[in-house]
């Protein structure tokens, strides 16, 4: 237990009272432990406290997530290896050695669908195990809805107190969020609509400009006045590949036409299958300076050989992302 105390009083962020109880109850679990927080809760500094602990007591620390890329941020932030669901399991499968002592941390637990559980319970052993996550925020797009049980059956720490929204203007936000995580539709939409945050427009295709518009001004002022990065400003939508496709070029255009891109492009081409079956084909043209994301695993070769002379392979796992840094002619 002094451990556990030395590590939340040197935690890098101080720690209020409920993330500094939900350290203890993490910490003091055997075999699994539940941590249910929303976003902006720091539930962040809290896995790495509870990581910290256990690192101290001998554990090594392996941090999963269901995308590659979030794994490998978890692994940043907790010290731990980062390793999206799949590669664990395949790693594990293909016998990968895991100490006695070893600590599973599971980051946005609600996105992992109910076959990966399966996969994931089968090979873990005698781990312990930390979900974390918010039963409320989106999950999988296969079969899931395991964390809600998992809280049911295991009890969980809970994290309710929003700290990423500070200044007093934007506290309309946080609880803007809260009505829309508890199913006030109609609440948050008011306060949104309220704050100027919801434009209605004619049609779709209105829409969609004035999306590609609003993204492109935010993201030149974000840039110039708060150092913020490309990567940091993204554009979502509920519809199909196709108009994601269409929605990146205009981005890409709007790039283009500031001078951020450079001139040379490489074709870049993927068949998509449909749910019918049927498939086509998506053509992105790539400049020096577009960020990217790898929607596959992919193996890459890294210029080594094993004694045996087979080379060594580097897998990019699916969901990292990246930045295409030059274009040869």
């Amino acid at each position: 237990a002094w451990v556990v105390e030395s590590k939340i009083d040197s935690a890098r962020v101080a720690l209020d009272a409920d993330q500094s109880q939900a350290v203890r109850d993490l910490c003091g679990r055997q075999g699994a432990a539940l941590l249910v927080a929303e976003a902006g809760t720091g539930k962040g500094e809290v896995c790495r406290v509870v990581a910290d602990a256990h690192r101290e007591a001998g554990f090594q620390i392996i941090a999963l997530a269901v995308g590659g890329d979030r794994a490998t941020e978890f692994g940043q932030q907790v010290g731990g290896k980062g390793l999206s669901v799949a590669a664990y399991v395949e790693s594990r499968r293909a016998g990968m050695v895991q100490p006695d002592k070893t600590l599973v941390m599971v980051d946005e637990a609600s996105q992992v669908d109910t076959a990966r559980w399966n996969d994931l319970l089968q090979v873990i052993a005698g781990a312990k195990v930390v979900p974390v996550g918010d039963p409320r925020q989106p999950g999988s797009i296969d079969a899931g809805g395991l964390l809600p049980l998992l809280e049911d059956r295991l009890g969980a720490a809970h994290l309710a107190t929003v700290h990423r929204v500070s200044a007093d203007e934007h506290q309309w936000a946080v609880e803007g969020w809260r009505h829309l995580r508890a199913g006030r539709g109609k609440q948050a939409v008011e306060l949104f609509d309220t704050h100027g945050h919801i434009t209605i427009c004619a049609n779709r295709a209105e829409a969609q400009a004035e999306t590609i518009a609003k993204w492109d001004a935010d993201r030149v002022v974000g840039m110039a006045t708060r150092g913020l990065s490309v990567e940091q400003f993204m554009l979502t939508t509920d519809a199909s590949n196709v108009e994601v496709d269409k929605l990146n070029r205009e981005a890409q255009a709007c790039r283009l036409g500031r001078g951020e891109l450079g001139t040379l492009s490489v074709t870049a081409r993927a068949t998509t299958i449909r749910q019918d079956g049927s498939t086509y084909e998506r053509i992105e043209e790539l400049h020096a300076g577009d960020p990217v994301r790898l929607i596959a695993h992919h193996d890459v070769a890294t210029g080594r050989t094993y004694a045996d002379g087979n080379a060594v392979m580097d897998r990019i796992h699916n969901g990292r992302s990246g930045m295409v840094v030059a274009v040869e002619d």
